[in-house]
């Protein structure tokens, strides 16, 4: 399937009302760039789907199918969205496959995160070892963005 200048995209769109104990959210995405918010009591959740028509994580892991839907310039596609609502504190994560697409499981991703925030005394230091986590086992180009609130 070709396609004019194709990517995939993942974005979250929030708002921390002024005095709050919750984040508003609206995870947005097409293709396989992942959303996913991380929190202290349920570890990392991913909030969007792969545009695939497999749905298994596990074998998307495996297997790496076609997506059925990436923005591109020469047809039209689809971003997706849903709202939802969280407590504080948490992080959100937006990355591309090359940070989760080379783990053995979505646990390795999160155990990446986790290393890198239990070693860094900086928020600059948490980011170099995730870069060096990710350089020792990817294939492809990886971008990853976070943003704690709370």
């Amino acid at each position: 399937m070709r396609r004019q200048l194709p990517t995939t995209l993942a974005a979250v769109h929030y708002h921390v009302p002024e005095g709050g104990s919750e984040v508003r959210l609206r995870p947005l995405w097409a293709g396989d760039s992942r959303a996913y918010l991380l929190t202290p009591d349920a570890g990392l959740q991913v909030l969007t789907r792969d545009h695939t028509h497999e749905s298994d994580t596990l074998e998307l892991l495996r297997s790496d199918p076609p997506m059925t839907n990436v923005v591109c310039a020469d047809r039209d596609f689809e971003i997706d969205s849903h709202p939802l609502t969280h407590r504080l504190p948490c992080v959100l994560v937006v990355a591309t496959d090359g940070f989760f697409g080379y783990v053995h499981t979505p646990a390795d991703f999160e155990a990446v995160l986790l290393r890198g925030l239990h070693e860094a005394g900086t928020v600059g230091e948490w980011a170099d070892l995730i870069r060096r986590d990710v350089e020792s086992y990817t294939a492809d180009d990886a971008s990853l963005a976070l943003v704690a609130l709370g």
